[in-house]
């Protein structure tokens, strides 16, 4: 293996290397985490369930969580 020497001028480079990769670990973690909410909604609509299914399970989800309530207690959802 060759080393290379570190001059002062490749050390913003791995400055911004560091950088990079945290964001990108951060990218990592919040796709990790879509993935978990993808997964548990397969799992809640069947062992046989296909992406579609758990996309459905998971819109399903999400326009549950848009339901608002009116002063009358009647649930209407958001347009859009």
């Amino acid at each position: 293996m060759i080393s290379t020497p570190i001059s002062p001028s490749t050390i913003p480079d791995l400055r911004r290397t560091s950088r990079a990769t945290k964001a990108g670990t951060a990218t990592d973690t919040a796709n990790a985490t879509v993935m978990t909410t993808v997964t548990t909604a397969a799992a809640a609509a069947g062992a046989g369930a296909d992406a579609d299914t758990a996309a459905k399970a998971s819109s399903k989800t999400r326009a549950t969580k848009a339901r608002r309530r009116t002063p009358d207690h009647r649930e209407i959802t958001r347009a859009g």
